[in-house]
């Protein structure tokens, strides 16, 4: 029975019963709607339940509102376009309604020196990421403690997961006792302001650490990337209808899943190098960025270029030969 039926067959005497059942049904008429997308949450620092919504054809009404009036419009990323390719987020903004002769791209490549100035590592002795398994959580402790102390500090260690950030800087605070070591958590930005006044420091971070922070200079020389897995985004409501528009989850991988991946690594990896003079190691801890990985080569693609190894002596060698004798200290 549902709620029209009970209204009907409810006495006038209910009349408050009446009107509340009245509200309900108007209430939920919304989710009538066959082109929305409709999720519970639960919010982490309100401790309630919240009713979310989006518009499955979000991407066609953001080209109907923003692209079909005669406005020029500039935008602008250092992050945007994936191997110089702007389609993902063409389709994302829903420009692909847009005619061709309208829109005019152009990508440029960093102005900064990274073939001289930086020296990308990927390991080549990881587990498989899985943070649930205690012999992987060991494995990256121990190859961010090589890591660390090769490049005696001046780090930030960055993950895709609050767990294994927490599960592997307990374990390196307890080990690493000449290099001070700070845990960002939600919300906090007190141990960003630790870390830069600290000289030689390691922050362990991840959320809005991939994006947007400026730390120039050597205190940050050393970007360790940790992911549980490379940074695909994590399953929700959308990206699993999303999924159901793609006719093979291969499809969905290379449209999707994979763009986003590796904007978010560009993001990453932009923390780095931010001014002419700095002099940097990038570290990718992930099995499936390594040489026979399935993304070694989107990874070393959406990177700049620059010299690669899997030897961690190079990048003492490295450091020695691009800093002063002060950075050791």
């Amino acid at each position: 029975m549902n709620l029209e039926e009970i209204l009907r067959l409810l006495p006038e005497k209910d009349r408050k019963l009446m009107v509340d059942i009245k509200r309900n049904i108007r209430q939920m008429k919304i989710f009538n709607c066959c082109d929305i997308i409709y999720w519970l949450e639960e919010p982490f620092s309100k401790g309630q339940t919240t009713l979310a919504s989006v518009p499955i054809t979000l991407s066609k009404e953001l080209g109907q509102d923003l692209w079909t009036n005669d406005i020029s419009f500039l935008l602008t990323s250092g992050t945007i376009a994936v191997d110089g390719d702007f389609n993902y987020i063409k389709n994302e903004l829903g420009m692909k309604q847009v005619r061709k002769d309208r829109i005019i791209e152009i990508s440029k490549g960093t102005p900064f020196n990274f073939e001289e100035n930086c020296l990308l590592y990927v390991a080549e002795n990881m587990e498989y990421p899985d943070y649930d398994n205690p012999k992987y959580i060991a494995n990256i402790t121990d190859e961010v403690e090589r890591l660390i102390r090769a490049s005696n500090g001046h780090g930030l260690v960055l993950f895709t997961s609050y767990k294994p950030l927490r599960l592997v800087y307990q374990n390196l605070n307890e080990r690493i006792m000449e290099i001070p070591l700070f845990q960002m958590t939600r919300g906090r930005s007190d141990a960003i302001n630790a870390f830069r006044a600290s000289g030689k420091g390691v922050l362990f971070a991840t959320g809005s650490m991939w994006e947007g922070v400026n730390i120039p200079g050597d205190i940050l020389s050393h970007l360790i990337i940790c992911y549980v897995k490379l940074p695909f985004p994590i399953p929700d409501p959308i990206s699993e209808y999303e999924k159901t528009c793609y006719s093979s989850i291969d499809d969905y991988l290379n449209s999707v899943l994979i763009p986003q991946m590796l904007i978010k690594l560009k993001q990453g990896a932009g923390r780095l190098i931010r001014n002419e003079t700095d002099t940097d190691i990038i570290s990718i801890l992930d099995s499936r960025a390594g040489a026979n990985g399935r993304y070694h080569e989107v990874v070393l693609v959406a990177l700049p270029k620059c010299s690669i190894t899997s030897d961690i002596q190079e990048i003492k060698q490295f450091l020695r030969l691009m800093k002063d004798k002060t950075y050791f200290e």
